[in-house]
């Protein structure tokens, strides 16, 4: 049974970066930082691009901001997102959806991310959390802030589909806090998936989301690599092959 990692493609987060620039192998500015839920973290504290450079103990990433180094080791966990179909929601698996909630509170969904869990649990994101768009210590809710009329019906769950809670397009998942949210999937949905892969499967032309620390210098520290199929304009630009970019370079 393969393993999936996290699914990137998130509830209408688009880390929207500039694509692919030159091959330098130095550390210049990092990645301006995006709107989106979890666009501003990865660009304080992460680095995404094309591959340009693979060395033994660093990676290269290029966009038209410039080159970012990032650190890794052998044991760098390493995802690859691809498109998924309906048949990946499996009682047990983890998923995100997004779409418009009814009075009932459930909710069609347009977008769908599917992974496996982690021992078990879909608590945290596994290895991935750091895509998740979690808010960052310190930081405070506009509260002025007043969501559009067409933000109104919006709805977005996250958990693990319980036992049995696959039944045709109506999906029942179970999220960190208890609550059972009832998602409905249409055949339509725009899924994607994420598969734990080898270091190995690092290749250069490929577009790469870093998630971890960033030091004073730029250099990012690797705590988790994701490869992204490229958009029709390069990578992490536009709205990217199959829904990708996924949730980092432009989702629907």
């Amino acid at each position: 049974m393969s393993r999936f990692g996290l699914a990137l493609a998130g509830s209408g987060a688009a880390l929207v970066i500039a694509a692919c620039g030159s091959a330098a192998a130095s550390t210049t500015t990092p990645p301006p930082s995006a709107g989106g839920s979890g666009g501003g973290g990865l660009a304080r504290n992460g680095a995404a691009g094309q591959l340009v450079q693979i060395n033994a103990a660093t990676l290269i990433l290029s966009n038209a901001s410039g080159d970012t180094t990032v650190a890794y080791t052998s044991n760098t966990p390493v995802a690859q997102t691809s498109t998924g179909t309906v048949a990946d929601i499996t009682p047990g698996a983890c998923v995100t959806a997004a779409g418009q909630k009814d009075s009932t509170g459930h909710i069609t969904a347009s977008t769908v991310s599917v992974r496996a869990p982690v021992n078990g649990s879909c608590t945290g994101g596994g290895a991935f959390g750091g895509f998740g768009g979690r808010r960052s210590a310190g930081a405070t809710a506009n509260r002025s802030f007043t969501p559009p009329p067409q933000a109104a019906n919006l709805g977005r769950a996250s958990g693990q589909v319980t036992p049995g809670g696959v039944n045709g397009t109506s999906v029942s998942v179970k999220e960190a806090n208890g609550t059972i949210v009832t998602v409905m999937v249409p055949t339509t949905v725009r899924l994607t998936r994420s598969d734990m892969v080898s270091i190995s499967a690092l290749s250069t032309g490929e577009c790469v989301a870093a998630a971890g620390t960033k030091s004073a210098s730029g250099t990012v520290t690797a705590r988790s690599l994701t490869i992204v199929p490229a958009g029709p304009n390069g990578c992490f630009t536009g709205r990217g092959a199959g829904g990708f970019g996924g949730g980092f370079g432009g989702g629907a």
